[in-house]
């Protein structure tokens, strides 16, 4: 499996959304400032499960790739929601993204519930994804 090309993958789209504010890749620290948007983008990989079999089968992995949006705290859900239906949409189900052997293809992307954390109102998009290896 090759985990740094499929978050290396994904990091990279994630950069290409316009207006993204700050963003805080998996195990890297950013300052922040109260009333200043920011996300948080993580990976998370699961068990694989053989796509084919026999002594050339290849394995199918899924995983999640969840971006956790920090917005102004008392300001409504305005800002939250555009940047949120922005990052859904950024990651449409027919996203194919490559990189040499790595082939991943977006499953499906949604939003979950937002609520208070610390200074500011957070929600999370989560994107599905499956590669063949």
């Amino acid at each position: 499996m090759n985990y740094t090309k499929i978050q290396t993958l994904l990091d990279n789209h994630l950069k290409t959304y316009s207006g993204l504010p700050t963003l805080q890749l998996e195990n890297t620290q950013e300052q922040y400032k109260t009333g200043k948007s920011f996300v948080r983008a993580t990976l998370i990989t699961s068990r694989p499960t053989r796509a084919t079999v026999g002594v050339t089968g290849r394995d199918r992995l899924v995983g999640l790739y969840q971006i956790d949006v920090f917005t102004t705290l008392n300001a409504g859900v305005t800002q939250k929601n555009a940047l949120v239906d922005g990052l859904v949409a950024h990651f449409p189900r027919t996203l194919v993204l490559a990189d040499g052997d790595v082939t991943l293809n977006m499953e499906m992307s949604w939003a979950e519930t937002g609520g208070r954390e610390q200074q500011f109102y957070s929600a999370r998009v989560m994107i599905e994804w499956a590669c063949i290896m």
